[in-house]
Parts: structure tokens; sequence; C-alpha cells
């Protein structure tokens, strides 16, 4: 994880094969040190989904999350 990823963070279109699920868009290709520093963060005994952490780390970057 700490190693570091060339070109990560990015937003790319979504992939065909994904777009029944999410739909047509754009979506962002976090730094998985990003999701572990964002998930340490959350209480003991609360919950964060994961559109939750997606709308959070879209925001973190200045863009805007398309949500499924």
């Amino acid at each position: 994880m700490e190693n570091p990823l060339k070109g990560i963070p990015k937003v790319v279109d979504i992939p065909t094969r994904m777009q029944k699920k999410f739909g047509k868009g754009r979506m962002l290709i976090p730094k998985p040190l990003d999701i572990n520093a964002l998930i340490r963060r959350v209480r003991k005994g609360k919950l964060v989904t994961q559109r939750k952490i997606r709308e959070k780390l879209a925001k973190n970057i200045g863009r805007t999350s398309r949500a499924p």
C-alpha cells in the first residue's frame, strides 16, 4: 500500500461492463492510502457506506461523485 502508484488518483470514464450497475459517466480511481486514511477516521461503532466513502473521496479531490 505504501508504494506510489503512477497516475493514481485519477478520474476515468465508467467502463462499458460496469455501466449497467453504475450508469454512464465518470468514476474516481483512488489511492489505497486515501481509502485507508478515510476508513481509519471512522469512530468505533459507526457505520459508513461505500457510497459515503466514494462521495468523500471525490469531494477531497474537488470533483462530484456519481452515485449508483
